[in-house]
C-alpha cells in the first residue's frame, strides 16, 4: 500500500464511522445549541461526538501531521507541511431538522492550489465519494465524471446560500435561466453530486475551507473546473464557481455581468 493510500484510508475510516454515530444521533430529537451567539450558526452534540472521533483517529495515525476541524479549530501541529481539514458534520442545519441532507468531509492539504486527497461520506444514502490528486474520483469505488450538458438553460445549477447574503445576492438568482436551482444547505456533498454528474454547476460565497476543500477535489478529479467568481484560481474569500467545465465561462460571465450591473 502506497502512503497516498494510507492516508486515504485512514480518511474513509474515520469518515463511515463519524458517519454511523451521526446516523444514531439522526434518530433522536435534536437541541441544537448556537456558536458565538449567532442563531443561524448551529451546532449539536453530534457534531462535537463526531468531530472528536474523527480528530482521535487522525491523531493517532498521524502524530505530526495539522488538524484543523470545524468545531475544535488549530489543534494539530500549524507547522506541518500536510494538513487535515475536517468537517464533522457538514448540514448541521438540516440535522438538526430530521432533513437527512448532510454529510462527513475530511481533506488533507499540502500547500498545493487542490488538496491532496478528498473524502465525502453521505450516511443517509451510504455512499462515499473519495479523491486522490491526480487519480480521478470515485463513488463506493467506481469511478464517477461529470455531465456533459453544455448549456446552462437546461443545467441544473446549486446555489450556495450564504447565511446573511450580501447585497445583490438573489438578484444573482434573478438572473440565472437553468433548469432548476437548488441550495440543500450541505456544500460538501452539492460538490460531490457536480463531480458525479447528478448538477452540473455550484456557486456562491461565504463557505469555510473545511466546507469544500474535499469536494472541490472531487470536481476536479472527475472533469470538472474550479475557479473564483473571475474565472482564476479559486480562494477561500472571492467566491467559488465548481462545474462540469463546459458551462463554466457561460457562469463566470453572468456573474460578472450581475457585479456590473449591481455596481
Amino acid at each position: 500500500m502506497s502512503q497516498l493510500e494510507h492516508f486515504l484510508g485512514v480518511a474513509v475510516q474515520a469518515a463511515r464511522e463519524a458517519g454511523h454515530l451521526l446516523l444514531d444521533g439522526f434518530k433522536e430529537e435534536q437541541d441544537p445549541e448556537t456558536k458565538g451567539g449567532l442563531s443561524y450558526d448551529l451546532v449539536t452534540i453530534y457534531d462535537r461526538r463526531a468531530d472528536e472521533h474523527i480528530r482521535r483517529l487522525i491523531a493517532q495515525a498521524f502524530p505530526d501531521h495539522g488538524l484543523v476541524t470545524e468545531e475544535s479549530g488549530q489543534v494539530g501541529n500549524p507547522d506541518a507541511s500536510l494538513q487535515w481539514v475536517v468537517d464533522p458534520l457538514d448540514g448541521t442545519t438540516n440535522f438538526a431538522h430530521g432533513d437527512p441532507f448532510w454529510c462527513v468531509s475530511i481533506a488533507l492539504l499540502d500547500g498545493e492550489e487542490l488538496p491532496l486527497l478528498g473524502v465525502v461520506y453521505d450516511p443517509g444514502r451510504h455512499q462515499l465519494y473519495s479523491a486522490i490528486r491526480g487519480q480521478g474520483a470515485r463513488r463506493d469505488g467506481e469511478p464517477i465524471t461529470v455531465s456533459a450538458w453544455d448549456n446552462l438553460e437546461q443545467s441544473l445549477v446549486h446555489a450556495i446560500n450564504p447565511y446573511r447574503p450580501p447585497p445583490g445576492w438573489y438578484e444573482h438568482l434573478e438572473g440565472l435561466v437553468a433548469h432548476g436551482i437548488r441550495h440543500h444547505g450541505a456544500t460538501a456533498l452539492e460538490l460531490a453530486q457536480v463531480a458525479a454528474g447528478q448538477a452540473e454547476v455550484i456557486w456562491g460565497q461565504g463557505s469555510h475551507l473545511w466546507d469544500v476543500a474535499a469536494g472541490i477535489l472531487l470536481v476536479a478529479e472527475a472533469g470538472g473546473r474550479v475557479t473564483s467568481y473571475d474565472g482564476g484560481p479559486w480562494g477561500q474569500h472571492n467566491g467559488l464557481i465548481a462545474s462540469n467545465g463546459l458551462i463554466h465561462d457561460e457562469v463566470v460571465h453572468m456573474l460578472q455581468n450581475h457585479a456590473a450591473m449591481l455596481g
